[in-house]
């Protein structure tokens, strides 16, 4: 299947937001928890990719590149259970105050490891195709 070189590009700055987002709580909670300034600071680099993905989405580019059902799945499950273990974790986080590192800890692992696979897939992706 054919698909247009820019949305993969998003999905890869997708993928790379979620590694900020597993480190932000690795971050957050382990080194940075009483400063200020960090949520402020995580916000900025955050805003950084939403304003780069919007740009490249925008951005004219007819490209496509190919991409099979099975690397579809995997993208499709890898952003699902992104968003599920980021979600899970803001749950949980308000409950038990003695399991908070095991919480975070696991949360930050698991979504840093999902991001890698991810951007890995991309790059996979948008890779040509390697010539006979």
């Amino acid at each position: 299947m054919y698909v247009y070189r820019k949305h993969v590009i998003v999905q890869l700055v997708l993928f790379a937001a979620f590694a900020v987002m597993g480190i932000d709580i690795a971050l957050g909670h382990f080194v940075f928890s009483g400063e200020t300034w960090y949520p402020m600071a995580i916000l900025v680099v955050l805003l950084m990719f939403f304003a780069g993905g919007l740009y490249l989405y925008k951005k004219r580019d007819e490209r496509t590149v190919v991409i099979t059902e099975m690397e579809m799945k995997l993208m499709k499950g890898a952003l699902y259970a992104a968003i599920a273990i980021y979600l899970l974790e803001m749950i949980l986080s308000g409950t038990a105050e003695a399991y908070q590192d095991l919480i975070r800890g696991t949360a930050a692992g698991m979504l840093i490891a999902i991001a890698l696979f991810g951007v890995f897939i991309q790059i996979r992706i948008l890779r040509p195709p390697k010539e006979m």
